[in-house]
């Protein structure tokens, strides 16, 4: 679906991505703005969200939530 897709400058605020595939998606260097968006039961596996806004992110039920990258500081 969005498997390696590169969402730059992506204001994509309360999408809707359940149970999308985004192994391998770059949220970085756009500062992607994802409040609100829901990843409920999406594989998000080597997505980069270090530098996206994830104020509200919905990430229950996710697959491979522990091999995504994330700022500490904003989750």
């Amino acid at each position: 679906m969005f498997k390696g897709a590169q969402l730059l400058r992506a204001d994509v605020r309360n999408a809707d991505f359940t149970r999308a595939d985004l192994r391998g998606a770059d949220f970085t260097s756009a500062k992607a703005d994802l409040t609100g968006a829901s990843f409920k039961e999406a594989h998000i596996a080597g997505v980069d969200f270090r530098e996206a806004a994830v104020q509200g992110v919905d990430f229950s039920g996710c697959f491979g939530k522990d091999a995504a990258l994330f700022d500490p500081t904003a989750i």
